[in-house]
């Protein structure tokens, strides 16, 4: 533990990665939990050298390490000699203070930072959250066994079900899912013991992905919470046009051709169906149940998610 952590101090005393690391140390220092626990790696170096391992794609925490055994100079033993239970990502006492520390970075984030979708008309103070599920390569079992083979690993990989805050453009939170499950399943039964609920948040505004269209989850959500989503059509949706609603001429709903009130096949109350031709002339169809936002608002909100795409490639990633 005493080497790792001067090897830390080494690599963030008055250097870039100290200042890119600090907001993490003003949230750890809000936490309290005992050290003890750890047998080879505190929990602030813990995190640190997990951050690195993501940045430069190295394995293992414990192969991340040992590569900047170089950078002590003065050492005579590599920073950690063996890898323990408590240092795994299935430690409870790490992800309870994960947990903690993420809600402390979240929330001195959301105070600090601009937000972006001030200046957008008809959204008021609402949270705008884009959620989406990835399968990265990477995995903490070497050997998955899918259901054909007898387990329960999800064969594209394990699910990282993660939302963010579009008005920020910060993640909330990220579940992980070994188990072979659908998406919107997993959405609507396998979070809701979640200590930090994005699904929970009173009036907000969910843009997803077509994976996560099921009426009436959404339905009741809109009904219990006030809550509202915003997706991409799919071509196979069946449904019957109600009433064409009036396209206000502004700049605000440049490109919107249509917006129609429908009835899916899957639900008992009205949704939106909008027709939208983008500045580069691809042609969108969008369905959300929100009857207040303007159309053009719509197909904004949807394609802002490909801003957050871009700056998460790793998280959002074939969302289309």
């Amino acid at each position: 533990m005493t080497h790792a952590k001067r090897l830390a101090s080494q690599l963030t005393e008055e250097t870039v990665l100290g200042e890119w690391f600090h907001p993490m140390d003003r949230a750890l220092d809000k936490v309290r939990f005992s050290e003890k626990p750890f047998a080879s790696l505190p929990m602030r170096e813990f995190i640190l050298f997990g951050c690195l391992r993501q940045v430069q794609a190295v394995s293992t925490l414990r192969e991340m390490i040992q590569n900047l055994f170089h950078a002590n100079g003065q050492a005579v033993k590599p920073p950690v000699a063996r890898s323990t239970l408590s240092d795994a990502l299935s430690s409870r006492h790490r992800r309870d203070i994960l947990v903690k520390t993420l809600s402390q970075l979240i929330d001195n984030a959301q105070r600090s930072l601009p937000d972006k979708l001030a200046p957008i008309k008809g959204i008021g103070k609402r949270a705008i959250i884009a959620t989406d599920a990835t399968y990265p390569k990477e995995s903490c079992h070497f050997y998955p066994i899918s259901p054909s083979q007898g387990g329960t690993d999800n064969k594209k990989g394990h699910q990282h079900l993660t939302h963010f805050d579009m008005r920020t453009g910060i993640p909330l939170m990220s579940h992980v899912e070994t188990e072979s499950i659908a998406e919107i399943k997993w959405l609507k039964e396998g979070l809701r013991s979640a200590e930090l609920d994005c699904m929970a948040i009173k009036s907000a505004i969910h843009v997803v992905d077509r994976a996560f269209i099921d009426a009436r989850y959404w339905d009741g959500l809109k009904i219990k919470l006030q809550s509202t989503m915003i997706t991409r059509m799919k071509s196979n949706l069946k449904f019957e046009l109600i009433a064409q609603r009036v396209v206000a001429e502004n700049e605000t709903n440049q490109g919107v051709i249509s917006d129609n009130t429908i009835m899916l096949e899957s639900s008992t109350r009205p949704w939106r169906r909008i027709d939208f031709i983008a500045p580069d002339g691809e042609r969108y169809y969008y369905l959300t149940h929100d009857f207040d936002l303007e159309p053009g608002v719509i197909a904004f909100l949807y394609h802002r998610r490909w801003d957050i795409e871009k700056y998460y490639p790793g998280t959002l990633e074939g969302y289309r």
